[in-house]
């Protein structure tokens, strides 16, 4: 269960002089003009990095209860009225403009980001109609504040644009690590940079090694130096060496025509031709689909497609004898097995905690 990060926890903003001065009149939060709503219980003053001075937001106890966070601190404010001598004219922390609840978000996060996740809270109607950049602050602020219903949100999300995109002919233009300033449509589909770098600062579980071998998949020369910024150094050095393993796997593996097994050859009618077929059929077919520039195919798949296809100009006998064999086999499976490993060794993957909120790279 992942935890609150502690608001006392957060780095300390610096006020402007005009605030710092005590000859000064000091600077009020304004009210915030969609979320400050009049019947609401509680008044947080929320702080930025892009705001200092702070808005207010009246919110209503019972929208807060996804988060443990925020419904604790209701529930501390309410516990703390009923110990004072009502003599005292005691009044509770949030319950004024005045009196509000502090509350200054690390220094990743920005005003819009908090606005966003008031948004996922009372405006479920609007949920599939916002861009990425709207799903990476709800899965920001989820994270900060302990709303796991928030995080499963943007994981379902994700996951419907990325059923989508499939599922048509012309896919979408894939989302880069920018996606929280630069996305302009609901349509685009969260790349494998995104999902890794969210994966590492939020601990998005389910997007962690899917998203990595994603990415084993891509040419790793394409990504830019923001996106190896995004993913991390360390991740990338993984990256390239596994991606370096598979590919001498694969050059390995095809390399050599394997020759057909003599049992089957001592009972084909044809063997001079099957040999011929298949040597052709190896060079001209399995090597070309390997060593794919754009598309490579998988050795796994490629040894199902063999098994129930033809293999034209082979005989059955031939075919059956050469796909049969254990070593041939083996050989077409090596591919996976070095993922298994890459798998594995991701797992102990020594991740940033979940306490660190480093930025995802913004452009300039």
């Amino acid at each position: 269960m992942r935890q609150p990060h502690a608001l006392h926890e957060a780095k300390p903003l610096s006020l402007p002089a005009a605030m710092a001065s005590s000859s000064d009149t000091p600077q009020k939060p304004s009210r915030d003009s969609e979320f400050y709503f009049p019947d609401g219980v509680m008044v947080f003053q929320v702080v930025s990095a892009d705001n200092p001075i702070g808005i207010l937001f009246r919110l209503h106890p019972t929208m807060l209860k996804p988060s443990k966070f925020l419904s604790a601190l209701f529930e501390l404010a309410q516990y703390s009225a009923t110990i004072k001598n009502a003599a005292e004219k005691f009044l509770i922390e949030g319950a004024l403009d005045s009196q509000p609840i502090l509350m200054p978000l690390p220094d990743n996060l920005v005003m819009a980001d908090f606005r966003n996740l008031l948004k996922w809270i009372y405006q479920p109607s609007l949920w599939r109609h916002q861009d990425l950049s709207f799903w990476v602050s709800v899965l920001k602020l989820s994270t900060f504040l302990a709303i796991d219903d928030g995080i499963n949100a943007v994981v379902e999300e994700f996951q419907r644009r990325i059923v989508n995109a499939q599922a048509v002919t012309l896919v979408p233009k894939m989302a880069t690590a920018n996606a929280e300033t630069t996305l302009d449509t609901t349509k685009e589909v969260p790349s494998a940079v995104l999902r890794y770098h969210l994966s590492l600062h939020y601990h998005v579980d389910a997007w962690f090694i899917p998203a990595f071998m994603e990415l084993l998949d891509t040419d790793i020369t394409t990504l830019t130096q923001q996106e190896i910024y995004s993913i991390g150094f360390d991740s990338y050095i993984l990256l390239t060496q596994a991606q370096a393993k598979i590919q001498k796997i694969r050059r390995s593996a095809v390399f050599d025509v394997p020759p057909l097994p003599s049992s089957a050859v001592s009972g084909c009618l044809t063997p001079g031709s099957c040999y011929v077929h298949w040597t052709a059929f190896w060079s001209n077919w399995v090597r070309q689909m390997v060593h794919h520039p754009d598309q490579p195919a998988k050795m796994a798949k490629m040894l199902v497609d063999m098994d129930t296809g033809g293999v034209k100009g082979v005989c059955e006998q031939c075919k059956a004898g050469i796909l049969g064999l254990p070593k041939f086999r083996e050989l077409f499976g090596k591919e996976e097995q070095a993922e298994s490993a890459i798998k594995l060794q991701l797992i102990a993957f020594n991740r940033p905690s979940v306490d660190i909120f480093e930025p995802v790279v913004e452009g300039n």
